[in-house]
């Protein structure tokens, strides 16, 4: 969890300062992807170790490859800015500049809404399929997994569209598509495995990707600057 928090603070300024305001809701996206197919192949793999290793033995695993990939970032991941020339205020003051407009709070309801209910879907799901469709835990689990690396997928490729037109048209067109698919899962009474698994990759690949275009679009509220866009 507080890697996480780590992640959606510092990945948008991050992407954008490596690779400019034009590009960075590309490169936002790939990386916020990067952790939900991360999520999925983890959810998969994991089941799979669980029985052989048991909770402890998955932790071991899981803890020596952070370990293992914070290395390697620690090794070839570069700031752009020379060192001590960024920016330092108090907390205070720059989250009351960024949260001085309407928008901010707008934003602020989105994300809540956006994080919050992806993480219940990935909950919510395979317990619901299994007692609704009568799946065993097993695919009810592979269809969270698939979801996930789904949501991952339309992270890494929808934002790019944001260029073409715009990061707040994007949003609204992927959202709306979200929303249709949901009320169709919820209006359909009977569902088969192979067409629990086409839903769950349709809605995980339109689903999350607002969230990248939502980052990427903090960039442009007022009282957004440079040094406070990780506040944001």
């Amino acid at each position: 969890g507080y890697g996480l928090c780590i992640l959606t603070a510092c990945l948008p300024s991050t992407m954008i300062q490596w690779f400019g305001h034009e590009k960075g809701h590309t490169y936002i996206g790939i990386g916020a992807g990067s952790y939900f197919v991360g999520a999925g192949l983890g959810v998969l793999v994991t089941a799979n170790l669980f029985g052989s290793l048991g909770a402890k033995g998955v932790f071991t695993v899981w803890s020596i490859v952070m370990v293992a990939v914070t290395i390697i970032w620690a090794i070839f991941a570069h700031d752009k800015a020379e060192p001590g020339t960024a920016q330092r205020s108090a907390f205070g003051h720059e989250f009351r500049k960024v949260m001085q407009t309407g928008s901010s709070w707008l934003m602020l309801v989105y994300a809540i809404f956006i994080s919050g209910v992806s993480v219940c879907a990935m909950q919510y799901l395979p317990g619901q399929m299994t007692v609704a469709h009568h799946l065993p835990p097993a695919l009810a689990g592979s269809v969270v997994g698939i979801y996930a690396i789904a949501m991952g997928i339309g992270l890494a490729v929808l934002p790019a569209l944001a260029g073409r037109i715009g990061k707040k048209r994007i949003s609204v067109i992927l959202c709306s598509i979200t929303l249709v698919i949901w009320i169709i899962y919820m209006i359909v009474p009977s569902w088969t495995a192979a067409s629990l698994l086409i839903f769950a990759v349709a809605l995980g690949f339109f689903f999350q990707a607002p969230w990248a275009t939502g980052l990427a679009l903090l960039e442009s509220l007022p009282g957004v600057t440079p040094a406070n866009v990780g506040v944001a």
